[in-house]
């Protein structure tokens, strides 16, 4: 129906080039097919836009960048522009509010423009209030260095969050005068929206905003969103493939505070958070603090020194040596890997040394979001060959003997499902 729609639109006809009264006429037949050709792309293109647009539904975030309203260029302006937006990319790449505690961040704060590697300036529609006069406002952009900033946290013992971080789809539910619960889009209530995309930009986190059309509010109505119902929710979200989904429901009481309660679905757990206040902006912010602060619990990595302790991955489906490239260049990128060790090699497995920073779950965390390497259930024991899940060949030791897991005796086994998996 949609293509019959925009093929409609686009003037596609059957009878143009033929008139009953002059017959046939070629040249006046090639050129309305030709304009029909060019209609017929023309829909097809706008088609293409229209699902690339929602495709593009995610929110990303520079996590080194920030931006900010000055009312000129000068260097007065852009130092106090440096001091603040370190501030920020110190809280985003630590994924902590109280990284800006710490002494070796004071200090650095006090010297920000040496952590800026490229600033840049844009005009704007905007305005300032300076001394009760509107005055023009430029849009000053400021890079900072990633070495730099991962230096500083380093000094300042505070950990950092990688790049790869899970997509967040969320939901927000509204129950409104005189419209009852129900889902919030750009239509309905943009400046919570807005609050939120730009509190999830403070912190790094990337959004994905629902459609909200017709099978969205089939498959989740406002009172099972506002109920919080976690089997509805997550029905609803299968269609995004989201690693996590956020669902926050507002209301303002008759005083005028605003009240939120946040759910968190992620690795098959939930949790839920609060936050409270007058203003609808800042009350949203908490609550995206809060699940920002959460997950960078669960991703963030503390750098250390210490080599003791690999941990040991069997890697299987690495049938040639471009492979072996792409699986050690994979694994050495991996913010939480500081170096990967080959320790031996049978036919097409692996045995690696990993030297991490951070726990075990950390790594484990790391290798879900990529999904480069998929968990290889085949049991597999020093001296043995494959077995099948739950069996054992005779004499060697059943899984749960045979060591912590990630060790010589129980190493993790992935098996490779990137460029070039078979």
């Amino acid at each position: 129906m949609f293509y019959t729609y925009v093929f409609a639109k686009a003037g596609f006809s059957t009878k143009a080039g033929f008139n009953k009264k002059a017959g046939f006429n070629k040249k006046a037949s090639f050129e309305k097919a030709e304009g029909w050709r060019r209609r017929w792309l023309a829909a097809v293109a706008l088609v293409a836009c229209l699902a690339s647009a929602f495709g593009r539904a995610e929110q990303l975030v520079d996590l080194y960048q920030t931006e900010t309203l000055v009312a000129s260029q000068s260097s007065r302006e852009r130092a106090q522009a440096a001091t603040d937006g370190l501030a920020e990319v110190v809280v985003r790449i630590s994924g902590t509010l109280s990284a800006l505690q710490a002494q070796a961040v004071i200090d650095g704060m006090r010297r920000a423009q040496k952590y800026v590697y490229q600033f840049q300036y844009a005009s704007t529609d905007e305005t300032l209030t300076i001394d009760d006069k509107e005055v023009p406002a430029s849009r000053l952009i400021l890079k900072f260095s990633p070495q730099g900033v991962e230096r500083l946290l380093r000094q300042a013992s505070l950990p950092v969050w990688p790049a790869n971080r899970p997509s967040l789809l969320v939901w927000m539910v509204v129950d409104g005068a005189g419209q009852g619960r129900h889902l919030a889009g750009p239509a309905d209530d943009p400046q919570a929206l807005d609050a939120l995309n730009a509190a999830a930009a403070r912190r790094g986190l990337p959004l994905l905003a629902p459609l909200l059309d017709l099978e969205d509010r089939v498959a989740l109505p406002g009172e099972a969103a506002w109920r919080l119902a976690e089997d509805r929710i997550l029905a609803a979200s299968r269609r995004y493939q989201s690693d996590a989904v956020l669902v926050g429901r507002y209301s303002r009481t008759s005083q005028g505070e605003w009240r939120a309660t946040w759910l968190l679905l992620h690795k098959g757990q939930s949790r839920l958070f609060d936050s409270v206040g007058f203003a609808l902006d800042t009350v949203i912010a908490a609550g995206v603090n809060q699940v920002a602060d959460h997950l960078a619990g669960m991703y963030a990595i503390v750098p250390g020194d210490d080599d003791s302790g690999a941990v040991v991955m069997q890697l299987t489906g690495v049938a040639d040596f471009t492979r072996y490239v792409r699986v050690l260049d994979y694994l050495q990128k991996l913010a939480v890997v500081r170096r990967a060790h080959l320790a031996a090699v049978r036919g097409d497995d692996l045995l690696l040394h990993l030297y991490t920073d951070g726990d075990l779950g950390l790594l484990l965390n790391a290798l879900a979001l990529d999904r480069q390497l998929v968990p290889s259930d085949a049991v597999i024991t020093p001296g043995a060959g494959t077995a099948q899940p739950g069996t054992a060949e005779p004499g060697t030791a059943m899984p749960w003997q045979l060591g912590p897991r990630g060790s010589i005796h129980n190493p993790l086994r992935y098996r490779w499902a990137g460029p070039g998996a078979r």
